[in-house]
């Protein structure tokens, strides 16, 4: 049986409605005034609320804002009744979370129809929201049994990797000594095949958990400090390569921004490897951090082998590499991806210039949050 909430500061109103209303099995309340309504509504928790427009000391307008307020409330379908007519009330009322306007006076037939539509409405928003709730629960258990399953396949494959590279180590060092140079090819290679299967391995794992939006888990923490212990390994491996590492933290040591650590980890991770893999010796790769226009700033540069310009606008698509005249094409096509996934659900943007020959700059922009947003 539903329960409808009857409130007009008229007994004649009231008795009318209720009449008109009795007979069609609803269990019926009335309030004669905005402040007994909404003392009477958690109690008897209506299914739908008649609400007159015009009472004193508090308009229905009044009673609505109120109820719309409070979560407990707020989705209970509201019928304004008035004898005004005038476009500018029904406006009013319907964008304060009014669901229907009906003018005094009425017919019953009318009344009793716009009740009916409304309470079947609200019936079937509860049960897909129910619906949805149960939907929910199942995705969830899903997803936990699928983030074991990728758990357990990292080190299930990181392991015999592992045996793998460090066995192609000892076979270099134990075969040092007969300088023979296809070894050390052969031992190169199954390194970088290695480092090339775990890097794709990382990639999978985390696209996984990215495109469900479930790998996100911001805190605060210290920009500066955070920046150069990333910087750290990239500028030793840019070193080795014998290309020049150029940073500039435009940033203060005491500031703060709210993220997600590894993901922005992940971000820079993979700017600063492809810029040192695209890098020939003695070229050169700068970072750039500064806060701008409430936003934190990251630019990536270098001076490699750039970027064809009909690729410049697939190069964040899912799987696409760069294709390199007379060279293989290296990488799994989803890094970038990931970096502009990673971003964008961080509330940024991510762009690149690039030239042919010349190099290619990354830069991103991710709103500057001192505390989480509620």
């Amino acid at each position: 049986m539903f329960t409808v909430l009857i409130v007009d500061d008229n007994p004649i109103n009231l008795k009318t409605l209720i009449l008109t209303l009795q007979n069609d099995g609803y269990q019926l309340h009335s309030a004669q005034s905005g402040k007994d309504a909404l003392a009477l509504i958690p109690q008897i928790n209506p299914d739908i609320i008649l609400l007159d427009v015009r009472m004193p000391i508090m308009s229905g307008f009044e009673v609505c804002k109120k109820l719309k307020e409070s979560e407990a409330t707020a989705n209970i379908p509201i019928i304004f009744l008035s004898a005004l007519d005038e476009d500018v009330n029904k406006v009013q009322g319907l964008s304060i979370g009014g669901n229907d306007y009906i003018t005094k006076p009425f017919s019953p037939e009318e009344v009793s129809a716009r009740i009916h539509v409304h309470l079947m409405l609200h019936a079937k928003q509860k049960e897909l929201e129910s619906l949805r709730r149960q939907d929910q629960q199942y995705f969830e258990q899903i997803n936990a049994i699928r983030d074991g399953i990728l758990d357990q396949m990292r080190h299930d494959v990181k392991s015999p990797l592992a045996s793998i590279k460090a066995s192609a180590y000892l076979i270099k060092q134990r075969t040092r000594d007969y300088a023979d140079a296809h070894i050390t090819e052969y031992v190169e290679r199954i390194n970088c095949a290695v480092d090339e299967t775990l890097q794709m391995l990382e990639h999978l794992l985390e696209l996984a958990k990215l495109e469900t939006g479930r790998s996100t888990h911001a805190q605060l923490i210290k920009l500066d400090p955070f920046i150069k212990n990333v910087v750290f390994a990239y500028r030793t491996l840019a070193e080795t390569k014998g290309i020049q590492f150029l940073t500039a933290f435009q940033i203060q040591p005491d500031i703060n921004a709210y993220f997600d650590p590894d993901q922005i980890q992940s971000v820079i991770g993979n700017l600063l490897s492809n810029a040192i893999k695209y890098t020939a010796p003695n070229g050169k790769i700068s970072l750039k951090v500064y806060l701008a226009n409430g936003a934190i700033h990251i630019e990536v540069a270098d001076t490699g082998r750039g970027i064809p310009k009909d690729s410049l606008p697939k190069i964040f698509d899912r799987l696409y590499r760069v294709p390199m005249d007379g060279e293989q094409v290296e990488g799994t096509g989803l890094g970038l991806y990931i970096v502009k996934t990673i971003i964008e659900q961080h509330g940024g943007t991510i762009q690149v210039q690039s030239e042919l020959h010349k190099g290619s700059t990354f830069l991103v922009a991710i709103p500057h949050r001192q505390i989480a947003e509620v």
